[in-house]
């Protein structure tokens, strides 16, 4: 899975740095990060909390951008 996140609100670094974290402390050493994009394996996903921790991340960035 490819994440880009550039756009507003994730334009901002705290907000950025806000969900990098996240997705971190969901999936943590399995995602790849460089200064374009993120990569997630969805091999990091079939373990069910970690997969229920990222979809909370994922809901989080969701609210952040309809917020914005």
């Amino acid at each position: 899975m490819e994440i880009l996140a550039y756009e507003p609100p994730f334009n901002l670094e705290e907000n950025k740095a806000e969900l990098l974290n996240r997705f971190k402390s969901s999936v943590g050493t399995s995602i790849s990060v460089n200064p374009y994009c993120w990569y997630i394996p969805f091999s990091a996903l079939k373990d069910e909390i970690v997969f229920r921790r990222f979809l909370e991340a994922l809901a989080w960035a969701i609210h952040e951008i309809q917020s914005s």
